[in-house]
């Protein structure tokens, strides 16, 4: 599991390495030019044309040089060297509520100078949870609060660490909190079963209901009773990450409300029904997918992550032509532009895409339908829940202050739908809502945009820093 996290980087450097005119670039993403104790292990360095920094060696690459390729190779094996060396004296972390984890966890954080836990959670309906923790309580310059963050569809939280230093995680960390990150059940760090595997269709058989009623609650109070604060967590989510918030804050307000002081809603999604990507497009063929897939047992299509995210690399990493081509393609359904560059494209793909269920596509499909409600077994709704159609979440009973960021570009969940968000939220939860207006801001930007430290992270922990009665 360690070798994937590393990976996040490993094909941005091969291709800098394969072409004379790029520069070689911090694998860790800390700022150009700047040498620090945090990059140890890695083969990092510095955004300069003529040098490269190995651990503490320095190198001088002048691009005008005969022997240009030769320092290369020279350079790339000794990243091949010093990677192995990193595989050979990989340890373990701790803890599952105080135990050894025999697995290896990822090394990106703790390469980075920060401190990482490892939490493994069990659902009452046996799904085996990876809950990652930066801790931070017995830190001088800790402020006391918990953060949450939630990733999205067909992802992980690995999306969190992606942007170097800048990141999320790190900036939170940083400025005093203990920061948690969540993965969905089904998901590349939660894949485990009590019982079951990810080769068992009865695995698969679970939707985002399951994610937002079940494992949300589970989540929050592990988090609360583990950092002995109960009401000191602020939750960040991001797409889906909003979905299984609201839901989980609608069927238990009170609650939600005694766990989490504040909800922040990156690109939310509630019901979608002004999408104007071409993901709108697909959704009337999700019934069939969903038939299709029950009757050829296909359900785990979209769960084994690593074969798809295989299969998109082929497509999408092979040449700086294809790398280009691929964020065209994200810019067509996520947004006309953005701040993401091509440079994130290898390291998108070394996360997404993710596992998940086919109900859980199914389910997000209909909040494009309008729809904000539990999932719809058609004739079996009855059966399921007393009624013909699928209960709605009634997001008005929401107690929990919430506020709302959206990109002005972001064609998945855009301006409109984020407006009718925050008016159906009952007034004690509106808390305020922000548009990112930069001109090149889609829904990925939030987690991989050049931009999201200035126009989103730093906003945040402000409106954190100075949310009401913070002592």
């Amino acid at each position: 599991m360690a070798g994937f996290w590393k990976k996040l980087y490993r094909n941005s450097t091969q291709e800098v390495l394969q072409q004379i005119d790029e520069q070689i670039i911090s694998q860790n993403g800390d700022d150009p030019g700047e040498i620090n104790n945090q990059q140890k292990g890695l083969c990092v360095g510095q955004q300069s044309p003529k040098v490269v920094v190995i651990q503490n060696e320095l190198i001088v690459v002048d691009p005008g040089s005969k022997d240009l390729l030769t320092e290369k190779r020279e350079l790339k094996e000794k990243c091949k060297l010093k990677k192995k060396k990193e595989k050979d004296e990989e340890v373990n972390f701790q803890v599952v509520e105080g135990k050894e984890v025999s697995e290896e966890e990822p090394q990106l954080v703790p390469m980075a100078g920060y401190p990482l836990e490892t939490y493994k959670l069990t659902s009452t309906d046996g799904y085996i949870l990876t809950v990652f923790r930066l801790p931070n309580m017995n830190y001088s310059h800790s402020n006391g609060y918990s953060v949450f963050i939630q990733h999205g569809i067909l992802s992980n939280g690995a999306n969190f660490v992606t942007l170097g230093n800048v990141s999320l995680v790190y900036l939170l960390w940083d400025a005093g909190y203990d920061v948690w990150i969540g993965n969905f059940r089904g998901t590349y760090y939660s894949q485990d079963h009590v019982n079951l595997t990810v080769y068992d269709k009865e695995y698969w058989d679970h939707s985002i209901d399951e994610m937002a009623t079940i494992d949300m609650p589970l989540t929050m109070d592990f988090i609360s009773k583990t950092t002995g604060k109960r009401g000191n967590i602020y939750y960040i989510g991001h797409s889906l990450g909003t979905t299984i918030a609201l839901m989980y804050a609608a069927e238990y307000p009170e609650e939600s409300a005694q766990h989490v002081r504040m909800f922040v809603f990156m690109a939310p999604a509630y019901t979608l029904s002004n999408m104007i990507s071409p993901y709108k497009q697909i959704v009337p063929f999700v019934p069939l997918v969903w038939k299709i897939a029950t009757d050829f047992d296909l359900y785990r299509l979209l769960g084994q992550s690593q074969p798809l995210r295989a299969i998109a690399q082929i497509f999408c990493l092979e040449s700086p032509v294809l790398i280009q081509l691929c964020a065209q393609l994200h810019n067509l359904f996520y947004g006309p532009t953005t701040g993401v560059g091509s440079e994130k494209v290898p390291v998108y793909y070394n996360i997404v895409p993710g596992g998940t269920a086919l109900k859980v596509l199914a389910q997000a499909a209909d909040l494009v339908a309008n729809h904000f409600r539990k999932f719809d077994y058609g004739v079996k709704n009855f059966e399921k829940y007393g009624t013909l159609k699928p209960p709605p979440y009634d997001i008005t009973k929401i107690k929990a202050p919430c506020y709302i960021m959206y990109g002005m570009n972001d064609w998945v969940a855009g301006k409109k739908d984020a407006i009718n968000l925050y008016n159906t939220l009952s007034p004690e939860a509106r808390y305020g809502i922000r548009e990112i207006n930069d001109g090149d801001f889609n829904h990925l930007d939030f987690v991989y945009g050049r931009h999201a430290k200035q126009f989103v992270y730093d906003r945040i922990i402000n409106l954190f820093d100075t949310f009401p009665n913070k002592t």
